[in-house]
């Protein structure tokens, strides 16, 4: 692999609806650590970066030899969107050292196939992408409501058989990857060619409310890597 590629993950201490979520245990690990155990994993990212505000991240860090980033107070907000905080820190790291590819992790999706970043890495360079998100097939049919329910998707009255439907994806939040100069030329995680690198459904669950913390656990009981 000729291209440089680092792993940038976003962990703030606070959050709306699971106090300190990104310390929650999962699987008897906090969250955050399951996202940087899987980029220690991968064979072609080569740094590892973590942009929080949490002390007790900063130590997780430390005891696993990653880079910590300490977030400023002003992009630790609630209605902090994530690409904004992505371009503070791959702005700062691209004046002291260039690199190629950026693959973000979430911590909210610490459930991820084994070896999924390398596989995922070899499709993105193989097709060409600037950008890539993990996504899981979708089938269901949506609705919307407004002042009456319509539906997104499907035609109710002419209802199509399951192997009639046109695919359509998830995008489930687990993983991204895209070019580095692009990024900070768009400033959004997905631009110019896109593609998304499909997951089975049962890697696909994020932590947002406080049952998803018992679902994922009961997940990693049931998983087959």
């Amino acid at each position: 692999m000729n291209k440089k590629i680092i792993s940038i993950i976003l962990a703030r201490k606070n959050s709306k609806r699971i106090k300190n979520k990104n310390m929650v245990l999962v699987n008897k690990l906090p969250l955050v650590l399951h996202s940087i155990n899987c980029a220690k994993e991968s064979k072609f990212i080569k740094d590892i970066y973590v942009s929080s505000d949490s002390n007790e991240i900063n130590k997780i860090c430390k005891t696993n030899n990653v880079s910590f980033i300490k977030r400023s107070k002003k992009l630790s907000g609630d209605k902090i969107h994530s690409d904004e905080v992505l371009f503070d820190v791959i702005d700062k790291l691209f004046i002291k050292s260039k690199f190629d590819l950026v693959v973000f992790l979430q911590p909210t999706s610490p459930l991820r196939p084994k070896n999924v970043l390398d596989k995922a890495i070899k499709y993105f360079i193989e097709n060409k992408a600037d950008s890539l998100f993990s996504s899981t097939l979708f089938k269901n049919h949506i609705w919307t409501q407004n002042n009456y329910l319509k539906p997104i998707n499907y035609d109710y009255k002419n209802r199509q058989f399951e192997q009639e439907k046109y695919n359509q994806f998830n995008e489930n939040g687990s993983f991204y990857i895209f070019n580095a100069r692009k990024f900070l030329k768009y400033k959004n995680r997905l631009f110019g060619r896109k593609t998304h690198y499909e997951i089975p459904y049962l890697y696909s669950f994020q932590i947002d409310e406080k049952i998803d913390v018992d679902l994922l656990n009961f997940l990693f009981t049931i998983k087959k890597i």
